[in-house]
């Protein structure tokens, strides 16, 4: 994305500032982000998890009083979790696993979003997805215990991400989460989203959203492949993610497909995407 690739001599990304310290606010904010970028794979391999690295920094800029971001980065080092608030000058790394972790099992996700309410508590929580993905396709292995060694296709329905475990080929070959452990991930930490953004392929269909309806308000998503530099996080941070209206994200991503000054990015390849209420899908069904 043009944003991110014109401050990269300027921002830091969060893995090569000086951690700062970071202390608990004493009351809730309005509202908290985690973007969890499972990229051990290869949008990692390629560096698109550096460069929206590099746009959500100087995106956090906007953050106002009350607003918060928190980042997850699993690509071949040990994943880390970052925080940015109002007024933060670079982000303050809240954990840094220890070893290796497989960021397309339900229980990473759901550790995630428990530091997410513990270290950034707010009024309302959204959740922004990065990765690969597979809509309603079958995932080719959710061995989320054995990740680097891919199983024969398990035939279970609906997948996000893939983790190519920890040798490091940062390949398209590895574990898989479905789309029903997301659900348990966000409904056992104890949250409510407003919104769930999938920032990658194929994910706004019925029966992906029928399996997200009650742990979220709204899906922001695609049912088409979309760029492989993805959103504009730069702009996202300014115009979508924290907006009161949920399809403000939508809007300025098909924005920023279209405005001339980013085809470097993203050139003919389009975007097909939408916001929809879940509220309404028992109905449908």
């Amino acid at each position: 994305m043009c944003a991110a690739a014109c401050h990269k001599e300027e921002a830091e990304t969060p893995d090569s500032a000086t951690p700062i310290p970071f202390a608990v606010p004493a009351a809730p904010g309005q509202r908290t982000v985690l973007v969890y970028m499972a990229a051990q794979n290869s949008l990692g391999h390629d560096d698109f998890h550096r460069d929206d690295s590099l746009e959500i920094v100087k995106g956090a800029e906007a953050l106002k009083e009350g607003q918060s971001l928190m980042l997850f980065i699993d690509d071949k080092a040990a994943p880390r979790l970052y925080a940015l608030r109002a007024g933060d000058e670079q982000p303050a790394l809240v954990k840094r696993w220890a070893e290796d972790a497989n960021s397309t099992a339900a229980a990473t996700l759901a550790a995630a979003l428990e530091l997410m309410k513990t270290y950034c508590p707010a009024e309302e929580y959204g959740l922004a997805m990065w990765s690969h993905a597979d809509g309603w396709l079958p995932p080719t292995s959710t061995d989320y215990g054995g990740y680097g060694s891919p199983l024969a296709t398990t035939h279970r329905p609906l997948s996000f991400g893939i983790d190519s475990g920890p040798d490091g080929n940062m390949s398209n070959t590895g574990a898989e989460m479905a789309v029903d452990d997301i659900a348990r991930a966000v409904h056992g930490a104890g949250l409510h989203l407003r919104y769930i953004f999938m920032d990658c392929c194929l994910m706004q269909t019925l029966e992906t959203a029928y399996a997200l309806r009650q742990v979220c308000d709204y899906i922001t998503a695609s049912p088409a492949p979309i760029p492989g530099s993805g959103a504009n996080y730069e702009h996202q941070l300014r115009n979508g993610l924290l907006a009161d209206d949920p399809t403000a994200m939508a809007r300025t991503y098909l924005a920023d497909v279209q405005d001339e000054a980013q085809q470097t990015h993203y050139g003919d390849f389009g975007l097909v995407i939408s916001c929809l209420r879940t509220d309404r899908l028992d109905a449908l069904a």
